[in-house]
């Protein structure tokens, strides 16, 4: 199996304020690297996983763990805060992203339909 491959299909980028983008995942094996580097993000993560975000500081929360999960090899990664403030108040952004990483066969469907 191509880990490489499996993980690049279950990224997707979101924009930030400056027009720039960064790659997040919430595939399972990064999840699970997740869990021995940040311990209260991942249970985080398992909690909206089962029952969904209460507000939009958990949401903000969980795509900073899928961003963590999509860079975690990166020598170079924003803090906890520094997410928060690239992400500005692009309350339907985060929405719509955090939608994206908890439904990727649904995104995945889509692509390809014709016209």
């Amino acid at each position: 199996m191509d880990m490489k491959k499996l993980q690049m299909a279950t990224t997707v980028e979101h924009e930030i304020y400056d027009g720039s983008t960064v790659k997040c995942t919430l595939a399972m094996y990064q999840i699970k690297r997740l869990a021995s580097k940040n311990k209260p993000l991942y249970e985080l993560v398992m909690k909206v996983l089962g029952k969904g975000t209460e507000d939009i500081f958990e949401s903000v929360r969980v795509l900073y763990a899928a961003y963590l999960c999509a860079n975690m090899d990166s020598d170079e990664v924003m803090t906890e805060d520094e997410f928060m403030l690239a992400c500005g108040s692009d309350y339907t952004g985060i929405g719509v992203t955090i939608q994206k990483l908890l439904n990727p066969k649904n995104r995945k469907a889509s692509v390809g339909v014709s016209d």
